[in-house]
């Protein structure tokens, strides 16, 4: 529901008479001056949105984080340094990304990732975005690698973000 104050009511009928009539005649220089005049006020807008409208909102925003991508990224690289780790890290991937992919089966993602590991992690860490598994990737990798300052910043952050909109989009 929106609830707009009687002054701002006022100045959107006649900014519309304004528009309709044009410029041409004293009415709507008169509707110009006065616009002049209240571009100083300000209005606010009450909005009451329904408990459907905010789930709606939220599952819109709750989708992927791009800004946090490569802090995850870097991160993971950080704390799975070597091939040795890198099976432990297609086994997260593996349990993040509600599909099956061969590119995550141990050998070939130690063969595919070793190369140039910060080029090549960069889709990984995409691709458990999109599928909203980030938070779930961080927290399983801190479970893995619990010492990482690092990996616990970015969850950290990401949980900031998380609670943060929720709380803007979900209280009424």
């Amino acid at each position: 529901m929106w609830e707009v104050p009687s002054g701002a009511l006022k100045l959107f009928t006649k900014v519309l008479g304004f528009a309709r009539d044009g410029m041409a005649d004293k009415a709507g220089h008169a509707h110009l001056s006065e616009l002049r005049a209240k571009r100083e006020e300000t209005f606010f807008l009450r909005l009451d949105r329904t408990k459907a409208e905010r789930e709606a909102l939220w599952r819109f925003l709750e989708g992927p984080n791009p800004e946090f991508r490569d802090p995850t990224r870097f991160a993971l690289l950080e704390a799975f340094p070597d091939a040795n780790s890198y099976t432990a890290l297609a086994d997260l991937l593996k349990a993040v990304v509600p599909f099956r992919l061969d590119d995550l089966e141990q050998e070939k993602f130690k063969q595919e990732i070793a190369p140039t590991r910060s080029m090549r992690s960069h889709s990984y860490v995409e691709l458990a975005d999109r599928v909203g598994g980030m938070e779930t990737l961080l927290r399983k990798a801190i479970a893995i690698v619990p010492n990482s300052r690092k990996l616990k910043a970015v969850f950290a952050s990401l949980e900031k973000w998380r609670i943060s909109a929720q709380e803007t989009v979900l209280t009424t």
